[in-house]
């Protein structure tokens, strides 16, 4: 049951924030979502979705978590819970289904579509760009990198 008898607003430097409350089953739960309103052209709907964000521009968040890590990294579009979760500097990454592209935290131009699609993209600090490509169920789930492969061989 949905009760938005107490809608809170409390405006920010970037962000429109709003609160209610629902209930499902026996406990009642507290809800905390965003809308960003920045001059960014950033909008994002959910808990913690864009959380991060200082100067990255036009990025689309709607989910939990998604790109929640977010600092400066610009077009990039999450959809799902924890969708580029640690994302910060990467760019023009489109993410769509729940921790899809979790792990990317700085490489540019992948497209991740479904649940745990290319979730263990690479981490590496150093942004490039990957252009990778990866549709379905955990498609490119343990993607390795060289990086990644040494460290194993080791």
């Amino acid at each position: 049951n949905f009760s938005p008898s107490s809608i809170n607003f409390e405006e920010t430097r970037q962000t429109l924030f709003f609160g209610f409350a629902f209930s499902a089953g026996y406990a009642p739960f507290k809800y905390r979502g965003r809308i960003s309103i920045a001059k960014w052209d950033n909008t994002s709907v959910g808990v913690q979705a864009l959380k991060q964000n200082t100067t990255g521009m036009a990025n689309t968040a709607f989910g939990l978590n998604s790109l929640v890590l977010n600092t400066t990294g610009s077009e990039n579009t999450a959809v799902g819970g924890s969708s580029l979760d640690n994302n910060t500097t990467g760019s023009y990454n489109t993410a769509v289904g729940r921790v899809s592209l979790f792990r990317n935290k700085a490489n540019s131009r992948s497209t991740a579509l479904g649940y745990f699609a290319l979730y263990g993209a690479d981490d590496w600090e150093i942004g490039r760009e990957t252009f990778n490509t990866a549709v379905g169920y955990g498609a490119l789930r343990t993607y390795y990198t060289v990086k990644k492969v040494l460290q194993l061989l080791v």
